[in-house]
């Protein structure tokens, strides 16, 4: 057999050596220690987390629901030919009529004397439950039909544009249900609602026989009637 030089054995070890060095160096890559692995996060790291009590309350609780299937309101004195009527939906959007006829306020032209007129429009929102037979909401979007004191006379009748009685300085509005107790409620509404109902201001029922409805900044009040 031929024999190996002592330099080419040496040579070769040295080869063999730097082989088994870079073997082993690329296991290594293939297999990092957990160390090197990507932290997860955690439960209170993600996006989307459950909804506490409070805030389950919050998004599920809708106080206008108590706005479906409310009847007719009315504001009137019991005196005279004049009454704001309002039909409110169940969307809290409302429309309203005013109307005062006046026979007496005659002219050239109109001998069957002078009709004001009003139609106008609006919704109740922020609905906030006071108590089990209390609500306190807003309005907005206001409108009505025409211009004051716009006029036409037709089968000689005056009829004048005018403005939604009930609603003078329209914005917080109380809704009251069948059932409140009278001893609290404010003096104006209860004198506006006393008399078309003939009720005695020193004699009122201990709680309401109905639904009704308050402007807070106007002090009118509404009762409300069968549709």
């Amino acid at each position: 057999m031929k024999r190996v030089s002592p330099t080419f054995a040496a040579f070769l070890a040295v080869f063999l050596m730097a082989a088994l060095i870079a073997f082993l160096s690329a296991c290594q890559k293939q297999s990092p220690s957990s160390q090197d692995q990507p932290t997860q996060p955690s439960v209170q790291d993600q996006s989307t987390q459950p909804s506490t009590p409070d805030q389950l309350t919050q998004t599920t609780q809708d106080d206008s629901q108590i706005l479906r299937g409310l009847p007719q309101f009315v504001f009137a004195s019991g005196a005279g030919g004049w009454q704001t009527t309002v039909v409110v939906n169940s969307d809290g959007t409302f429309t309203g009529h005013y109307t005062d006829n006046d026979i007496g306020d005659t002219g050239d032209g109109y001998p069957q004397g002078t009709r004001y007129v009003c139609d106008f429009t609006g919704q109740f929102t922020n609905v906030v439950k006071i108590s089990d037979y209390e609500y306190s909401m807003q309005v907005i979007n206001l409108k009505q039909e025409g211009t004051p004191d716009d006029m036409a006379i037709a089968d000689g009748l005056r009829v004048v544009n005018s403005t939604p009685y009930g609603f003078d300085d329209a914005g917080e509005f109380r809704l009251y249900l069948p059932g409140r107790a009278t001893a609290d409620l404010p003096r104006n509404f209860l004198e506006w609602i006393a008399m078309p109902n003939v009720w005695n201001m020193d004699k009122l029922p201990a709680t309401l026989p109905f639904y009704a409805l308050y402007n807070v900044n106007g002090e009118e009040g509404f009762f409300s009637v069968a549709a």
